[in-house]
C-alpha cells in the first residue's frame, strides 16, 4: 500500500526580479525639477524602461510622488509670479491679466459698421 501524505499546495514562486524600492522623497524632488526619465534612471541606477513602467501607472506611489513634486513646483512658480506682479512688475501684471483674467489688447466695438463708415469717410475725404 502506498503511504498517502497530506500535501499542502506550494506557494507560487515570484517570477522575475524583485521589484525595486525607490526613495519616494527623491522621486518627488525629481518631479519638482521635471527630471527626464533618463536622468532619473541614471540617478536611481535603473533602466529607463523601469522608470517608464512606474510612471505609466498613475496609481502607484512612484508616479504619485513625481506628480506631487511637479505640483509643488507649479505652485512655487505661480507664487513667484504673483509676488513679482504685486511688487510692481508691469510685464508680469499684464501677463497674469491676460492668462488669469482673460484680458486682451483688442477693443471690441458695439457697432462695427459705423466704425467702418467713419474710417471710409476719413480715407475718402482726405
Amino acid at each position: 500500500m502506498k503511504d498517502e501524505k497530506a500535501t499542502e499546495p506550494k506557494a507560487k514562486a515570484e517570477k522575475g526580479r524583485p521589484k525595486m524600492e525607490f526613495d519616494l522623497q527623491r522621486v518627488e524632488d525629481f518631479g519638482y525639477f521635471k527630471a527626464t526619465f533618463s536622468t532619473m534612471a541614471s540617478l536611481l541606477d535603473c533602466s529607463v524602461d523601469t522608470i517608464r513602467r512606474n510612471m505609466r501607472n498613475t496609481e502607484n506611489d512612484f508616479s504619485k510622488a513625481y506628480q506631487k513634486g511637479f505640483a509643488n513646483a507649479k505652485m512655487a512658480l505661480s507664487e513667484a509670479q504673483w509676488k513679482n506682479a504685486l511688487s510692481g512688475n508691469v510685464t508680469m501684471q499684464i501677463w497674469l491679466g491676460r492668462n488669469y483674467l482673460g484680458q486682451t489688447d483688442q477693443t471690441e466695438y458695439a457697432d462695427k459698421d459705423a466704425i467702418r463708415a467713419v474710417e471710409f469717410e476719413y480715407v475718402v475725404l482726405k
